[in-house]
């Protein structure tokens, strides 16, 4: 009871400090807890801030876009949301939309190469903050 009311106080006094400082100088890792999907047919499922989906292999040809729709509970339509994409295959893919919703984040994904079409499973990376 003594260290949960210990630990209670400690988070009171670094919110208070954070508040008051404005500013947040993190000098090592900031670990967020991340968690990690494969998608299919367009779609995955995980309940994290951050994260990283596999999607299925897929096949979109240069200038076209892919679309995959994440299914995850901790997410607001508020949030802002960072997102990467990368593929050991052809194409070159760039995130074109991030869109948070209601317990969902729509990415998409364009393959902005001239002419080879994606051929590979890409790696979507990402993390929502609170606005």
């Amino acid at each position: 009871m003594i260290k949960h009311l210990a630990l209670a106080l400690a988070a009171l006094l670094l919110t208070a400090t954070l508040a008051a400082a404005q500013n947040v100088t993190i000098t090592g890792n900031l670990l967020l807890g991340c968690g990690a999907a494969t998608g299919t047919s367009n779609a995955s499922t995980l309940a994290n801030k951050c994260g990283a989906i596999t999607t299925e292999s897929v096949t979109t040809a240069a200038a076209a876009t892919f679309t995959e729709t994440i299914t995850n509970t901790v997410v607001a339509a508020t949030d802002v949301c960072l997102a990467s994409v990368s593929t050991t295959g052809t194409g070159t893919p760039a995130i074109a939309r991030i869109t948070p919703a209601a317990s969902s984040l729509v990415i998409l994904v364009q393959n902005i190469h001239a002419s080879a079409a994606f051929n590979n499973t890409l790696l979507i990376t990402f993390v929502c903050f609170k606005a």
